[in-house]
């Protein structure tokens, strides 16, 4: 119970739909419904892959842009502006 409360609330019929039901039917629901979600775990993966990606992309792009900058340094100290 103290986990459903850590959820947040609960629509009103939410203990009543199912608390004539037996625990095997309820394990029966979960095992259905695990199944079902199986079928999404390749978008979890999909989202971890880009995010890496994007994440290794963004580090080189940075470190372009570090060598950039530290260039037009060196152009700018050369010609003895700034």
């Amino acid at each position: 119970m103290k986990k459903i409360r850590d959820l947040g609330s609960l629509p009103s019929d939410a203990f009543g739909k199912y608390k004539q039901k037996s625990i095997k039917e309820m394990r029966k629901m979960l095992h259905k419904c695990n199944e079902q979600l199986l079928k999404f775990s390749y978008v979890n993966k999909k989202a971890l892959d880009q995010y890496v990606n994007f994440t290794e992309q963004r580090e080189e792009l940075q470190n372009r842009q570090r060598e950039m900058n530290d260039g037009d340094e060196g152009i700018n100290l050369s010609f003895g502006s700034k």
